[in-house]
């Protein structure tokens, strides 16, 4: 494992790649995608708070907008004080679903680390136990356990943290 630690994270998420499954593959792709959600809720959720700040400290200068005079026709809004609570609602409304996509995320990316590690610690006792006698004979099978166990378990910090640093 000497030349493993010079490895920086992208070579070694490249080699994990190699030994996982396309649905694990389409499973990772499919919380890069979310991740990109992730950004544009926040997107929305901090775009959506500054009209609801400048409401609340001063609902008459967002009241001289025209694009808040035709949305104020629409829905027959008479004065600056009628904004207070559609744009509570809708700040309230992105922020509740940015919290609800971010934790989707971080349970997705929970899971499939796990999926992950246990798909790649199958494959590495199904080739120890495939062994000669021989091999048995001159290692000790505790040793090799504890190798597999201990690797699996960095694979899987390491692509729970990967996936994680996309939300970061």
């Amino acid at each position: 494992m000497g030349g493993v630690g010079l490895k920086n994270t992208w070579d070694l998420l490249l080699e994990v790649l190699a030994f996982i499954s396309n649905r694990r593959k389409l499973q990772l792709f499919a919380i890069l995608i979310l991740s990109l959600v992730s950004a544009l809720f926040e997107l929305v959720t901090l775009g959506s708070a500054l009209p609801f700040l400048e409401v609340i400290s001063d609902p008459s200068a967002l009241w001289e907008s025209s694009f808040i005079l035709a949305i104020s026709n629409i829905f027959s809004w008479k004065s600056a004080d009628d904004l207070v609570i559609p744009l509570a609602l809708l700040f309230s409304l992105a922020a509740c679903s940015t919290a609800a996509i971010r934790l989707l995320h971080f349970w997705l990316s929970g899971r499939v680390s796990a999926a992950v590690g246990s798909d790649i610690s199958s494959i590495a006792y199904s080739k120890l136990m495939h062994q000669d006698y021989p091999y048995f004979l001159k290692n000790n099978s505790s040793t090799s356990i504890n190798i597999i166990t201990t690797n699996v378990n960095s694979v899987v910090a390491l692509i729970d943290r990967s996936l994680s640093t996309f939300t970061a």
